[in-house]
């Protein structure tokens, strides 16, 4: 009990949580009119910002960074439909002509409406239409994007149709899908966090209005921050200071939080607390970081590396002194194979044309037992501590 007290006290008196609160309680524009989770507003916005003709004053700009995205998604998702193929490389380098560009949203199609529709985009000589499917909170319903493509594809024939599925994906999630998620997979899926990265924070580092950057940094706060007239909690987006904050309030409060989910969990009263408990389980929760000789702060999976760099700069018996340290992890393993440095589970290092593979695989079990051998060894004069 004294041990939750504690972490209770240190949680009221964390500075990060009052970070944490004042950035999630201060309200957006779009919060305070309860529509921050509404698709149809965040289109309206997207489709204000790709148009160059608008009061923002950036021109082209987020077009030009939003067909930059286009390729790369397209690339890493294999995507290869035809009008994608043949025009990504115009895309690297656009030469635009936006005198007869029109950017709507709600296009009425046969059986349906698409969200945002750019039309009449030429890029040097070719005629370029983007549709995209904006997905905020809902799910794709009734073959919505096998529809849309149907139907562009006839009506627009011989224009240059690239196919776009907004999501809220985070960027670990996107980075490894090889397709688009949607039903159509001629569609290439970006994510807001493209739009906040690739476009937005790019537009802020420009010369812009007061005017517009009061506009876009709400957006961004939108977007950043869980709505409160909505029940699901998720952020669309993260941008660096909500991700430090989030990074720190978990070290601080780590252990509270694990005890909370493991209250809710053993009373039976909350299924999610029981699933976060099996995913933390699974997951190395250890922030720790290390002094090595005094310098530092090295982190957990660094160390056994700095260990050997230090080895290697001031001994001779490099061999031997490996070896003994490998023999004394056992099962744990200090040195590993190629193989393991292939599929990024250890470091390689080179000494006079002899590579060492280095495990970067650690617990916090596994590196107080690596620390324990080498104290234990006087002569390599190496004293680890906590930074």
């Amino acid at each position: 009990m004294e041990d939750i007290q504690k972490m209770l006290i240190n949680y009221q008196t964390d500075p990060n949580v009052r970070k944490l609160y004042r950035l999630f309680k201060k309200k957006s524009i779009t919060d305070i009119y309860g529509i921050a989770r509404k698709e149809m507003q965040h289109s309206k916005f997207i489709a204000w910002l790709l148009n160059p003709n608008e009061s923002h004053g950036i021109d082209s700009f987020a077009l030009k960074q939003l067909l930059f995205v286009i390729v790369r998604r397209g690339i890493q998702q294999n995507n290869t439909d035809s009008a994608f193929t043949n025009i990504k490389n115009d895309l690297l380098v656009p030469q635009l002509d936006t005198g007869n560009l029109s950017i709507v949203t709600e296009y009425s199609v046969k059986g349906g409406r698409i969200d945002i529709f750019v039309q009449n985009l030429n890029i040097g000589d070719k005629s370029v239409n983007i549709i995209i499917e904006n997905k905020v909170e809902s799910k794709e319903h009734k073959n919505q994007t096998q529809t849309y493509y149907k139907e562009i594809s006839e009506r627009f024939p011989n224009t240059y149709n690239i196919y776009l599925f907004l999501t809220p994906k985070s960027s670990k999630l996107l980075d490894n899908i090889t397709e688009a998620s949607c039903d159509c997979k001629s569609f290439i899926e970006i994510s807001y966090q493209d739009i906040l990265t690739d476009i937005l924070e790019n537009i802020l580092k420009e010369d812009i209005s007061s005017q517009t950057r009061v506009i876009i940094e709400d957006y961004i706060h939108n977007i950043t921050t869980p709505s409160s007239n909505t029940n699901n909690q998720n952020i669309m987006a993260m941008n660096n200071e909500t991700q430090e904050l989030l990074k720190d309030f978990w070290k601080s409060n780590e252990d509270l939080i694990t005890a909370a989910l493991q209250a809710l969990a053993s009373s039976g009263e909350d299924e999610n607390a029981e699933k976060a408990l099996q995913f933390l389980n699974k997951r190395d929760r250890d922030y720790s970081e290390y002094k090595l000789n005094g310098k530092g702060p090295i982190r957990k999976r660094n160390l056994a590396y700095k260990i050997a760099e230090y080895i290697i700069n001031t001994s001779n018996n490099i061999d031997v002194i490996f070896n003994t340290i490998d023999q004394k992890c056992k099962e744990i393993h200090f040195l590993q194979t190629r193989k393991h440095y292939e599929n990024k589970r250890a470091d390689i290092i080179r000494v006079n044309g002899k590579d060492y593979y280095i495990n970067n695989q650690w617990t916090k079990e596994t590196i107080d037992k690596l620390i324990d051998i080498v104290h234990d060894i006087p002569s390599l004069g190496i004293k680890i501590t906590l930074w």
